[in-house]
């Protein structure tokens, strides 16, 4: 969602900036797909590495950008070899939604470094996303709402399936609960290997938990 916003802030700007008209107009008048199309409207992932981190609240347990390096890290995360939880979300903006033959985002390179289009799809789901009013329902991806981590537990933070409990339609959300009730930090996502794994920084710690019943 960070990441849609922040694009959507960007093309914004850029339809400012190129003093034509406004992307509300361009909506009107069916020029909008051709203008995010535009090179002039893809952002380098350099750029918006931080624009998505300036989003993210306070108790968020992973951060983007890697400070220190002159591109914020852009090619860290396209490196092949390179396994990053908080990246893999901008991966799966990529792929084609169901039910549509388009993805929210698309990966181009310019001048050899690596940028995105927004879609038409993200923009739609961007524009939507900023009107949002909360509170929301809760989803398949949900994270500790911890103001404060204990000092017990800093640094380190738990992952858990989205599939656990029988997934969010069943228990998951009352372990979630429980799990908030202990003040343990954690985030939803979808483990490949295990129940529950724990991470410190964007590193996966040799442990995993793997929850069986009688049955099984």
């Amino acid at each position: 969602e960070a990441c849609l916003v922040s694009m959507l802030s960007y093309v914004e700007s850029r339809a400012k900036d190129s003093g034509s008209m406004t992307l509300q107009t361009m909506e009107e008048n069916a020029s909008l797909k051709s203008f995010l199309q535009g090179k002039q409207s893809w952002i380098f992932l350099s750029d918006l590495l931080p624009m998505i981190d300036s989003r993210l609240k306070d108790i968020c347990p992973g951060r983007l950008t890697r400070h220190g390096e002159e591109d914020n890290g852009a090619s860290h995360y396209i490196e092949k070899t390179t396994r990053s939880t908080e990246y893999k979300q901008l991966e799966k903006l990529q792929t084609k939604q169901r039910g549509s033959d388009t993805s929210y985002i698309k990966a181009h390179r310019q001048n050899g470094k690596p940028c995105f289009e927004l879609t038409t799809l993200g923009y739609n789901t961007a524009i939507w996303i900023r009107r949002r009013t909360f509170p929301s329902s809760q989803g398949h991806y949900r994270t500790s709402n911890l103001v404060q981590v204990e000092k017990r537990f800093q640094g380190i933070y738990l992952a858990v399936d989205n599939r656990e409990g029988g997934g969010p339609k069943k228990k998951l959300h009352s372990m979630l609960n429980k799990l908030d009730t202990l003040k343990i930090p954690y985030f939803v996502c979808t483990l490949n290997i295990g129940d529950y794994s724990f991470f410190t920084a964007n590193k996966l710690l040799p442990v995993l938990i793997e929850r069986k019943s009688i049955q099984d």
